[in-house]
């Protein structure tokens, strides 16, 4: 889950999943979470849930990669646009938000 604050530009994100380790289809290996967050200049450019297939003498690769938030536009007013992916409900909102401000 992601929530991006308006008001200071935050990005929450949750990484949890239960379980973080599966078994992998058709094979003796196995599938693990993790929670990749890029960012390019000191603001979140994208967050993605991956599952990373690793298994004894296998390269470890990318299995499934789903984005859940990303950044569509910023501009010089300091404000960033977000696309964010809301897992309860299936649904992509869009929310706008202030960043490089000092907090008080």
């Amino acid at each position: 889950m992601v929530v991006a604050d308006p008001g200071t530009g935050t990005v929450y994100v949750n990484a949890a999943v239960v379980p973080r380790v599966v078994a992998a289809p058709d094979s003796n290996a196995t599938r693990r979470h993790f929670c990749v967050v890029d960012m390019e200049g000191g603001v979140v450019s994208r967050v993605a849930h991956v599952w990373v297939e690793v298994g004894a003498g296998k390269t470890p690769q990318v299995a499934q990669e789903t984005v859940v938030c990303k950044r569509v536009a910023a501009d010089a007013a300091q404000q960033v646009c977000y696309s964010v992916l809301y897992g309860s409900r299936n649904e992509w909102g869009i929310v706008t938000c202030r960043v490089g401000e000092e907090k008080s």
